[in-house]
């Protein structure tokens, strides 16, 4: 068996903390994890990183890139160390070797999770303001200072672990990193920089969903009102009480035509005319690509016969709702204004029910649960490491049998770091392709859609429709 305790050599030689009771066989094979780990780490990075080059002119995406390098390059110094004491059972390296895969490794780390805050806060930014410009939000005006940061920050925390000028970096049999005690150090330069991020992502991702949550509930009672659809938006303060005070509906097609055909010399657009105290100018105001004539409302409805036609065989946007109200006319008198009122909010509620935007709000309801995704991963990836050496440090040469499996796992998930996030886009990626396909109204068969979203995916256009 051999005991790794913490031993003070020579100069030229590191000191090795107090990790775990293992035999020869036992730190061979954790070595081998980690390699295994590690070298499965670079290959998964290198996938995201080539999924991802062909959308690098959005930031959001060059944020995903930097992440990904970043652990392409940790993932290569974490099977350094290893594989160069895989020969030996006991490894002892020279001071200057373990310093310099020490530092790199703390700063590469450090950078990481840098990285992984910067893409959570800027998704968060896109959804908490989503009325400022579409080309500036997020961190996108920031962008510079982000870059920067990520040498700067990184690089200062690296800086700060020479502070211990005694056992600066020490030789962990895995890994070259911070030794464990004093525990101010690897509590200062390690544990805190993770719990507060911790914090931060959970509660970033939870105003996420609770905002997401509050506006899909918001459409939905707006949507399914149909008699208070016009309050909604702010078409018109109340209801006709007369048939003079009817107003024509904003059809959701801007590619409609308006025909008027009145019954007497006297035209409804003229001058005389006084519009109604409940009408509004509704279709200009919605429709800009209507005549300007078209946003006057009749005073004198009861004796001007109005032809009132649409056609939608040209929109490529119609739905079966809409295709009930392809010929949707109005005669002159109006028998009741019950009936005209309801069948203006009729035809328009059956036309919001089919409305793309809404089975749009019921595809991100649904996608917003992956949001805490993330955050679990993390949460997996810090908190087992930082277990086992609470427990080991709480029971000093005593981690053997379900501590010393426990600990195997704590070193397998430090190091599968790129693996778990590479995972989690992959996994979304094909839930958003699934949900995509299920809800596109095509003839064609799902392999040929799966073909199609591929070349999309090819040419870096798969995802700006949405």
């Amino acid at each position: 068996m051999l005991h790794l305790d913490y031993t003070f050599n020579v100069s030229d030689a590191t000191s090795t903390s107090s990790i775990i009771i293992v035999s020869r066989r036992e730190l061979a094979n954790l070595r081998i994890m980690v390699i295994i780990a590690s070298a499965i780490s670079i290959v998964f990075s290198l996938i995201a990183i080539f999924w991802r080059w062909s959308r690098r002119r959005t930031i959001r995406e060059q944020f995903h890139i930097a992440l990904f390098s970043v652990l392409f390059i940790r993932s290569i110094v974490q099977m350094i160390h290893p594989c160069l004491a895989l020969s030996d059972p006991f490894f002892w390296a020279p001071k200057h070797r373990c310093f310099t895969i020490g530092f790199f490794l703390l700063v590469l780390v450090r950078m990481t999770d840098y990285w992984i805050f910067i893409n959570i806060l800027h998704n968060a930014l896109l959804v908490l303001f989503p009325h400022v410009d579409t080309e500036r939000r997020g961190l996108y005006r920031f962008r510079h200072t982000v870059f920067t940061l990520s040498f700067v920050i990184p690089l200062t925390i690296g800086g700060l672990a020479f502070t211990n000028k005694r056992n600066t970096f020490v030789n962990l049999q895995t890994r070259c990193y911070l030794p464990y005690t004093p525990v101010r150090f690897m509590f200062g330069l390690n544990w805190s920089f993770d719990y507060a991020l911790s914090i931060a992502i959970i509660a970033l991702q939870t105003c996420m969903f609770i905002s997401i949550r509050r506006k899909i509930k918001r459409f939905k009672k707006y949507s399914h009102q149909q008699t208070n659809v016009f309050d909604t938006l702010n078409v018109i303060d109340s209801y006709p009480t007369a048939p003079d005070q009817v107003a024509l509906p904003p059809f959701p097609d801007t590619n409609s035509t308006l025909t008027y055909t009145p019954s007497n010399s006297q035209s409804i657009y003229s001058s005389q005319s006084q519009p109604s105290p409940y009408s509004r100018p509704l279709l200009s105001s919605v429709h800009p690509n209507l005549p300007p004539g078209s946003q006057s409302t009749p005073a004198n409805l009861n004796q001007s016969g109005i032809h009132f036609e649409q056609d939608f065989r040209d929109s490529p946007n119609r739905t079966n709702g809409l295709e009930d109200h392809t010929s949707f006319k109005l005669s002159s008198p109006l028998t009741s204004d019950e009936d005209g009122a309801s069948s203006v909010l009729a035809a328009y509620g059956n036309d919001m029910q089919d409305d793309p935007l809404l089975k749009q709000r019921k595809r991100i309801l649904s996608q917003s649960k992956f949001l805490f995704a993330y955050p679990a991963i993390f949460i997996f990836m810090w908190i087992l490491p930082q277990i086992q050496i609470i427990v080991i440090l709480a029971q000093p040469l005593h981690c053997s049998g379900s501590c010393k499996r426990f600990a195997f796992v704590a070193v397998f998930a430090d190091n599968f770091v790129a693996i778990f996030i590479a995972l989690s886009d992959f996994i979304w990626i094909c839930y958003r392709g699934y949900t995509y396909l299920k809800e596109r109204d095509s003839s064609k068969s799902y392999w040929d859609q799966i073909k199609e979203l591929t070349l999309k995916w090819w040419r870096g256009k798969f995802g700006e429709e949405k």
